[in-house]
């Protein structure tokens, strides 16, 4: 395993309350995890929501490539970098790519924890959480020792 670039204490928020008609409010909590992890597969096609019905167009890897990677480590919503064959963008995926990628070699690098996976009463709850992740995403991502992540030899 790659060592531990990531200080423990830059994970992001895990405990969630949750009131009606609001977004959940998130508290700090680390998540017990070694980062990064790295995994990489053939792009898939998901269920198509994520660009369709909220603007976020996502990448999918296959379910047991996902598993395997990930078995040890809580479901939730985390932030890193990634590359589509040479091109190295952040993943959630927030760059905004005009084709589809289907088939493509993806390499994700997971730097960080964001939130648990949560249920919301409402798709504009939604939405507003999966931008306020992209912003805890892009400020992270921009310090060390994080941004360094991005040229990172699994990369090459």
């Amino acid at each position: 395993m790659a060592p531990n670039l990531v200080p423990q204490l830059t994970a992001a928020p895990v405990k969630t309350q949750m009131a009606p008609n609001l977004v959940p409010q998130l508290t700090a909590a680390p998540v017990k995890t070694e980062f990064p992890i790295f995994i990489s597969g053939e792009v898939v096609r998901g269920f198509g929501r994520g660009g369709k019905d909220l603007n976020v167009p996502t990448a999918n890897l296959p379910e047991e490539t996902v598993n395997k990677a990930l078995a040890t480590i809580p479901i939730g919503i985390y932030y890193g970098w990634a590359q589509l064959e040479t091109e190295k963008k952040e993943v959630h995926i927030i760059h905004n790519y005009e084709y589809d990628f289907y088939g493509r070699e993806l390499k994700v690098c997971i730097a960080g924890y964001i939130r648990p996976e949560l249920n919301f009463e409402s798709l504009d709850q939604l939405i507003a959480a999966i931008k306020n992740d992209i912003s805890i995403a892009e400020n992270a991502l921009e310090k060390e020792p994080l941004l360094s992540l991005k040229e990172h030899s699994y990369f090459v």
